[in-house]
């Protein structure tokens, strides 16, 4: 797969409320046609604590796909971190959410940072786990299995 949208709205609210979508819809999905080869799966889920990135050189979002044993603790832990390591994240957006239909692989959560690019990336991954309260805070999340990790450029955002 080479692209991908992501449809991204508060829950209970009507996406669409207020727009044409219904008239262009049909034209938008036949143009896209022309350029789809093939459409890969789909997943719904929910955002479960969310720092909304500030700086737009960082387009790079790194996901990782989980298996969470305790939803709950995790989103404790992860909060922590954000909190803790204020610096390193400011101007990124780091996200928690579910799959709640659909589950990439059995993943069950997904974890996703913004940044500038792989190398940038892997850059604050070496920073953090320098510091033996960023491992002592992975340890508090509880059991976690990673599924899968993979990177996205975000071309467009409305």
């Amino acid at each position: 797969m080479t692209h991908r949208f992501l449809w991204y709205w508060e829950i209970g609210e009507d996406l669409w409320e207020g727009t044409d979508i219904w008239d262009k819809a049909p034209l938008w999905f036949s143009q896209t046609e022309n350029y789809v080869e093939e459409y890969g799966e789909q997943y719904m889920g929910r955002v479960l604590s969310e720092q909304k990135g500030t700086n737009e050189d960082y387009k790079w979002d790194h996901i990782w796909d989980i298996k969470a044993s305790d939803p709950n603790q995790f989103k404790i832990a992860h909060d922590k971190i954000l909190k803790k390591f204020k610096k390193q994240f400011e101007g990124r957006w780091a996200a928690f959410g579910t799959y709640d239909i659909n589950h990439p692989n059995g993943a069950t959560h997904w974890v996703g940072v913004s940044g500038k690019d792989d190398h940038e990336h892997v850059m604050l991954l070496d920073e953090l786990q320098k510091q033996s309260e960023f491992i002592k805070l992975l340890g508090e999340r509880g059991k976690v299995e990673n599924v899968r990790d993979y990177m996205v450029l975000s071309l467009k955002t409305y």
